[in-house]
């Protein structure tokens, strides 16, 4: 029987490739769409935290940012009151790309998916948001 964490591995991987394929022509990889997809979900978010929401190091988080800005799909804005401090926002051109990251979501989560009846469907999202956050817990002793 395979192991949850072979099996992890294969989706994520084909994830990447799924997801690499359907964003090539806006000129970004999968890892910078969930860094785009924060930031449109909290705006005015910092470096420092977007890292922190899913564990991600400043290095691979500070690489997304610039990527995203220089594809002008997020712009920085100086804090008001701490003109040291940065602000993330999504730009017109990437909330256009926001919708396209979403409807890409929607059809490989309907792959992955396929073939399952509805209870099943629920079932496996409740198991998997348990995984994930049994993963989390580690990464909080980190």
């Amino acid at each position: 029987m395979p192991t949850i964490s072979k099996c992890a591995s294969i989706v994520y991987r084909f994830g990447h490739m799924f997801f690499d394929e359907h964003l090539e022509e806006n000129h970004i990889g999968s890892g910078q769409q969930f860094f785009l997809l924060h930031i449109y979900e909290h705006p005015g978010i910092s470096q420092e935290e977007l890292a922190h929401i899913d564990h991600y190091d400043k290095g691979t988080t500070a690489r997304a940012v610039k990527k995203l800005e220089q594809e002008g799909y997020i712009l920085r804005k100086s804090d008001e009151r701490d003109r040291r401090f940065m602000k993330l926002y999504v730009t017109k051109e990437g909330e256009a790309l926001v919708f396209k990251i979403q409807k890409i979501i929607k059809q490989w989560n309907e792959m992955l998916s396929a073939g399952l009846e509805e209870e099943e469907k629920i079932l496996v999202s409740k198991l998997i948001e348990k995984i994930a956050h049994n993963a989390q817990q580690y990464g909080k002793q980190k």
